[in-house]
């Protein structure tokens, strides 16, 4: 499914570009693409709300899913830059800004952004426009946009609270967005207690997530300073612990079919990730009896 995500990728995102040698810079941003995992499990949604296994690509899930790619596409140039994150490399290459500088990043993040809403006002749906003001809302200065402030002023590391709301700005709003527009383009008429469902879903998705990567930054025998000041895995294990449990089992609980198909992969290699690393894990957090739960619900996820 991932050519077929990748092929479309390619042709919605080129209809956005102008016939510039500017449109090399968008394109090394977005491609090779990485695991689509924001589309993907979009699809997956889609499918678990009834959408057709085969949909051509007229359809609005189709610009949908692309606008969600392209948008992730647009944070990650952003997070890189000397400003934000500080990155150079970004999937083993040089970061945009590393390879074609640094205004050329901003304006190609920004031109991407904007991209993004362009390919949403192309669905044509019923609930096209509901769609749309739920994008500006997930994405915008309420949303994804205050959760990198959070990060990046550390406002984060002030409370365990702020810690989870970052997390549900910063990475779990395009994941609720992208569930929530699945469930959305597969049917015309409204259906709130769905939409409702989908939304604690993808938070429940988004944190997980977070935790999890904050975990598995503890498998390395030595961890950097940065990281211990940081992490939350190290300050408040219980917290972390009791979390990550409930919002697994509110993943197993809630997620669809197809959905559930698409996070095995990432809950086994997490799983796995930990396992190897769990004498590691045993040194770094004191609290040593935290890791076991976690550890089991992921292996019946996976």
């Amino acid at each position: 499914m991932n050519n077929a995500l990748e092929s479309n990728l390619k042709f919605y995102l080129d209809r956005c570009l102008p016939r510039h040698g500017f449109s090399e810079v968008y394109r090394y941003a977005v491609f090779p693409a990485g695991k689509l995992f924001r589309p993907a499990i979009a699809l997956a949604a889609f499918k678990d709300a009834g959408g057709l296994e085969n949909t051509p690509r007229e359809h609005s899930i189709w610009p949908f899913m692309t606008a969600l790619e392209i948008h992730h596409a647009y944070t990650l140039v952003h997070d890189d830059l000397p400003a934000m994150d500080d990155d150079d490399m970004r999937r083993e290459r040089p970061a945009t800004h590393k390879a074609f500088g640094e205004w050329q990043a901003i304006l190609a993040g920004d031109g991407l952004a904007v991209a993004s809403f362009s390919l949403l006002s192309q669905m044509n749906h019923p609930q096209a426009s509901f769609l749309i003001k739920v994008a500006a809302h997930a994405l915008g200065p309420k949303g994804l946009i205050h959760g990198q402030a959070l990060d990046l002023s550390q406002e984060m590391t002030t409370s365990f609270e702020k810690l989870l709301l970052t997390h549900e700005l910063k990475t779990a709003r395009l994941i609720q967005l992208a569930l929530l527009g699945g469930h959305v383009l597969a049917q015309n008429d409204f259906k709130t207690p769905e939409y409702k469902k989908a939304w604690r879903l993808g938070r429940a998705i988004g944190v997980t997530f977070q935790l999890l990567d904050d975990l598995g930054e503890l498998t390395d025998s030595e961890i950097s300073s940065h990281e211990k000041d940081v992490n939350p895995w190290l300050t408040r294990p219980e917290d972390c612990a009791k979390t990550t449990i409930e919002l697994l089992q509110k993943i197993d609980l809630f997620a669809g079919k197809h959905v559930k198909i698409m996070l095995k992969d990432y809950f086994q290699k997490t799983n796995t990730k930990l396992i190897a690393g769990e004498k590691n894990l045993q040194q770094h957090i004191l609290a040593k009896d935290i890791l076991l739960p976690v550890m089991t619900i992921l292996q019946r996820l996976s």
